[in-house]
């Protein structure tokens, strides 16, 4: 269980790094890459995009290509097309009905007050901040199986920050397309 955690974590982090680079990623599925597979694969379910890369092995732990596959879903402002919010799920490796959740933040934020994810504004989710790098703020969390139904049963999430002079703000993302993204991802 010990080794699995630490590989788990291991991933996520190659995850988060996926993420910034490719301006989408998160916690992540990992796998074993066949010579039949896509090398990529993308596909879109209403407003939710599933992912696939074969990236290079985690060091230290197998010598094969890992597969890494998520969900993911960004928030831009309308006129610049600058991201505001990054969010991506990844199957969990341990238990296929669990999930991790990576969201990307921008900077400005107060970082001690945290994330709050609400669907139909009962609180789902908080979230504490693990890092900032050069792409925005990082917090990762676990998804129960609960919260993923709750999710897929929603129509929006709204993910609750708070900017450094004490300012809520409040995003919307939209839930459409996420239980058909989250069953396609469970395929792969």
């Amino acid at each position: 269980m010990r080794r699995s955690l630490m590989w788990s974590r291991h991933v996520t982090l190659a995850a988060a790094a996926l993420l910034i680079t490719t301006a989408l990623s998160g916690p992540l599925q990992a796998q074993q890459a066949t010579a039949e597979a896509p090398t990529s694969l993308t596909e879109t379910y209403r407003d939710w995009v599933v992912r696939c890369a074969t990236a290079p092995s985690v060091e230290g732990q197998t010598a094969s290509p890992v597969r890494i596959c998520e969900m993911t879903q960004e928030l831009r402002q309308q006129d610049s097309g600058q991201r505001v919010l990054a969010l991506s799920v990844i199957q969990s490796a341990d238990d296929a009905d669990t999930a991790s959740l990576t969201l990307v933040s921008p900077f400005g934020l107060l970082l001690s007050a945290g994330i709050q994810i609400e669907v139909s504004e009962a609180a789902l989710l908080d979230m504490a901040f693990r890092t900032c790098l050069p792409a925005g703020c990082i917090a990762l969390s676990d998804l129960t199986a609960d919260q993923i139904g709750t999710l897929a049963e929603g129509e929006t999430a709204t993910v609750i920050l708070t900017d450094t002079n004490g300012q809520t703000l409040r995003l919307d993302v939209s839930l459409a397309g996420f239980t058909a993204a989250w069953n396609r991802l469970k395929e792969l």
